[in-house]
């Protein structure tokens, strides 16, 4: 098993199957010539765990997604974590949001920036 996939497992308390579908990937894109992606979806799939209610369902929705095509690559997570931190949202609303980058990937920023607008009219 990849080590980094025994930390995510550990640190998610995810469950074997969830950690072989996680295996599967790294290997995928090591087969494929590219663990430098291998690293990279780990590293989001960690951010989107970050900000779940259910770890391993979602740990192996986006891993399926990827594994399937369904998206070349998970939307990074890095914006939507600076408006968490900025207005101090509960983990609900940091859920919510990183719901909505995930299915607003292609114009995520501009949803974040709306989004903010609200923020900063209601603080």
């Amino acid at each position: 098993p990849d080590k980094d996939v025994e930390r995510l497992a550990r640190k998610f308390k995810l469950d074997e199957p969830v950690a072989s579908r996680l295996t599967e990937l790294v290997h995928r894109r090591k087969s494929q010539n590219e663990p430098e992606r291998a690293a990279k979806d780990l590293a989001t799939i960690e951010q989107h765990l970050r900000y779940c209610k259910r770890t391993s369902a979602m740990a192996t929705l986006l891993a399926g997604k990827l594994l399937e095509g369904d998206v070349d690559e998970l939307p990074d997570l890095s914006e939507a974590e600076g408006l968490m931190e900025k207005y101090k949202l509960d983990e609900d609303a940091k859920s919510k949001l990183r719901e909505i980058v995930e299915k607003r990937a292609s114009d995520s920023s501009q949803v974040l920036q709306q989004i903010k607008k609200h923020l900063d009219t209601s603080a």
